[in-house]
Parts: structure tokens; C-alpha cells; sequence
């Protein structure tokens, strides 16, 4: 009987130990190295060094084997692929964000219009001067040039659109400087609430066109085919011979 149970303890002795010394096997061999050069090494700069090698080698080694062993067995790894209940369904619930961040966006009071791509606001305390990122309106106010055609036409049709406006949202573009060499603050302009961008509007009517500074820039491509639009429907800038008396 006695035979019989040593037997069986031979048995689930071997296993296990031939499974520990898989699992540990890193620090089994630093064990047998430091042994090795407390034994082998006698000049003891050597050995010592060669101690502390060891040791700053195969415990990291040790420590990452033993985790690798734990993160791929099968139950711990389904047990970590399960979704939350809960947090699943918040993020169901949660709308995808616009391209534009909130820190991207200033509210703003309506001062007046300059010409089609230049208003004044109030903004943080002080009156600013915005010009339209994206557009450009024919020139009106330049004391140093004639009234460009359609110039004041579309002075007024910017005034017409900006009368029932008394805030506006005001949009940054990281692609763009924050001011031009004039110091105005270069920012696309909400109307109605953050709704209608007032820079597509314009183009679209005919009375601006798309206006690509130095650098592309975020609406670029959406203006541009506003712009296509409006040439083929022959609005505003666009209608035949509307600037032929003026050498345009």
C-alpha cells in the first residue's frame, strides 16, 4: 500500500514540477547562475558584477514571463475581452463629435459689416475686427483702390444677411494664423444660432469668391464647390458680362 501512494505522489510530483520550473524558469536560472559565480568566479569584481548583471537581466525577464503566462490563458483572457453592460451603453448612447472642438468656437456681439468678408464684433470685452476665412468679396473700402465691380453689391447683401443677427459664433481654424498682417482675427462666421455659415452663403449667392490664403484650410473643398455652383447658375459675380464695363 505504502509503494502504491509513493507511486502516486511520483506521479503528480514530476508534473508539477516539470510545470513550475516552466513558470519559473527565469528565476530558476538566475539561482544557478548566481550560484555558478559564487562558486566558479574568485576574483570578486568579476563575480560581483556578473552577479548584478544577472540578476538585472532575468528578474525583469522573470516578471514578464510570469505575466505573459497569466494574460494568455484562455478564461482570463475572455474574462477581460467582456464588455461592460453598463459602459456599452452610455457610449451607444453618445453622439459622434463634430469636426470642430469647443475650444475652437467664441460667441460673439454684432457690431457692423465692413464689406462682404470683413465684419466688426465685440468679443471678449473689446471690438475686433473678423475677417472671413475662406472668402473674398470684391474690394469697397480700400482707400487706395476704385470700388471693385459688384464691391458694394455685395456690401449690402452682407448687410442684408447680417441685420436680423445680434450674436454670432465665430470659428477658429488650426490650419490657419489666428490674425492676418492687418491684425484682424481670421475665423469663420456662424449665423442663426451656429447653423448657417456665412462664408458657404455668400459663395453661394454670387457674391464671394473661394479664397485659398497660403494653406488649405478646413472648408476649402465645400466652398470651392459652392463656388462651381454658383458659375454654373450664373449668379452674382457669375452672371455673363456683370463686370465687362469694368475691365474685370
Amino acid at each position: 500500500m505504502e509503494i502504491l501512494f509513493a507511486k502516486k505522489r511520483k506521479f503528480i510530483s514530476i508534473p508539477l514540477i516539470l510545470i513550475l520550473s516552466i513558470f519559473f524558469w527565469p528565476f530558476i536560472t538566475l539561482s544557478f547562475t548566481i550560484y555558478f559565480l559564487h562558486k566558479k568566479v574568485s576574483f570578486s569584481p568579476v563575480k560581483y558584477s556578473l552577479m548584478v548583471i544577472s540578476i538585472l537581466l532575468l528578474i525583469p525577464i522573470g516578471f514578464a514571463w510570469s505575466y505573459g503566462f497569466f494574460s494568455t490563458n484562455p478564461k482570463l483572457t475572455a474574462e477581460r475581452s467582456k464588455p461592460t453592460p453598463q459602459v456599452a451603453g452610455i457610449a451607444d448612447r453618445t453622439p459622434q463629435k463634430s469636426q470642430t472642438t469647443e475650444d475652437e468656437k467664441e460667441i460673439a456681439e454684432f457690431v457692423r459689416v465692413v464689406d462682404g468678408d470683413t465684419i466688426e464684433v465685440h468679443l471678449n470685452g473689446k471690438k475686433e475686427k473678423i475677417r472671413i476665412i475662406g472668402i473674398d468679396t470684391p474690394e469697397v473700402v480700400d482707400p487706395r483702390v476704385a470700388p471693385e465691380c459688384m464691391g458694394k453689391e455685395a456690401s449690402e447683401k452682407a448687410k442684408q444677411i447680417f441685420g436680423s443677427q445680434t450674436s454670432l459664433t465665430l470659428e477658429k481654424d488650426p490650419t490657419q494664423q489666428d490674425r492676418d498682417r492687418y491684425n484682424r482675427l481670421l475665423r469663420y462666421v456662424w449665423l442663426n444660432d451656429g447653423t448657417t455659415d456665412y462664408g458657404r452663403l455668400i459663395i453661394s449667392l454670387g457674391y464671394a469668391s473661394e479664397y485659398t490664403y497660403d494653406l488649405p484650410y478646413r472648408y476649402q473643398s465645400l466652398y470651392k464647390e459652392e463656388q462651381q455652383k454658383a458659375q454654373e447658375l450664373k449668379v452674382g459675380l457669375w452672371i455673363d458680362g456683370v463686370c465687362q464695363n469694368d475691365g474685370n
